[in-house]
């Protein structure tokens, strides 16, 4: 959803951002279900909201940095790594 500047802003109490939309098909925001939303600002000062099922959110694999496992893992994966022996 692209949320627009409100070109009629004349009073201290008025929204930044508003306007009117029309959806194309249902929106249905069922109770007892854990939405995930963002913001976040684009070009000319419009922002962008979305608000998605947190069930739907495609789940990615966590990613640590090698220096961020126990001391004794890293010790020896940086041992296998420089003891591969690579065939010329």
């Amino acid at each position: 959803m692209r949320l627009t500047i409100n070109d009629y802003n004349h009073h201290p109490d008025s929204p930044l951002y508003a306007g009117t939309i029309r959806f194309k098909e249902k929106i249905v925001i069922n109770p007892n279900v854990d939405y995930t939303f963002a913001q976040w600002e684009r070009h000319n000062d419009e922002l962008y909201f979305t608000l998605v099922p947190t069930s739907e959110i495609e789940k990615l694999p966590v990613q640590k940095k090698l220096s961020q496992e126990p001391k004794a893992v890293q010790e020896h994966i940086t041992n296998f790594l420089n003891n591969i022996k690579v065939e010329k």
